[in-house]
């Protein structure tokens, strides 16, 4: 006669799978949230219309320290620290796209160029939080916070960011030139 109890199981295939499970889970909560962040956006293309902000106009927003180098008596910012605050300046900027008298919009000229060019620094900065979820060196946060205070200088300064971006969404994509400033959505 047979025995009908229960099959014997490994630990260590148990172990693997709810290991698997949980990356999948993490990297799913992760693509949901940048997805999420991505549908924000209007549906025009944007033109490079002249800028009237003065170039050498600053962002309100306090600046953080430079990086851990630049001050032996002040450490740097953790990958943790650096990551709210990419979320916050993504939630601002963002914010700044849903509404049309946000305060952003009084330090920096409300045209289609520019709201292209605030959608592009979302993307930049996403992809910069995105690569701190796992933490980061002191340098590869050195190196974030001086993108992102470069790219702020040069929204706030009406120029183009320098880099390009392409998202392709299911029925739209949104393009950015970093050279010339232009770009924004197009249905597919």
């Amino acid at each position: 006669m047979g025995s009908f109890g229960a099959p014997k199981t490994s630990s260590v295939g148990s172990t693997a799978i709810i290991l698997i499970v949980a990356i999948a889970l993490i990297v799913v909560a992760g693509v949901v949230t940048i997805a999420l962040m991505v549908r924000g956006g209007g549906d025009e293309p944007a033109t490079a219309p002249v800028s009237s902000v003065p170039s050498s106009t600053e962002p309100t927003e306090p600046q953080t320290s430079g990086s851990p180098s630049e001050s032996s008596d002040e450490p740097g910012l953790t990958a943790d620290e650096l990551g709210m605050e990419l979320e916050s300046k993504i939630n601002r900027y963002q914010a700044a796209l849903d509404d049309e008298s946000h305060e952003l919009w009084d330090e920096l000229d409300h045209t289609d160029f520019n709201q292209t060019a605030v959608q592009a620094v979302i993307y930049f900065l996403i992809d910069m939080k995105a690569a701190l979820i796992w933490g980061g060196s002191p340098e590869d946060i050195a190196e974030y916070q001086e993108r992102m205070t470069h790219f702020e200088e040069l929204l706030m300064a009406g120029e183009p960011l320098g880099e390009d971006v392409t998202i392709k969404l299911d029925d739209r994509t949104f393009t950015y030139d970093g050279q010339t400033g232009e770009g924004g959505w197009t249905k597919n």
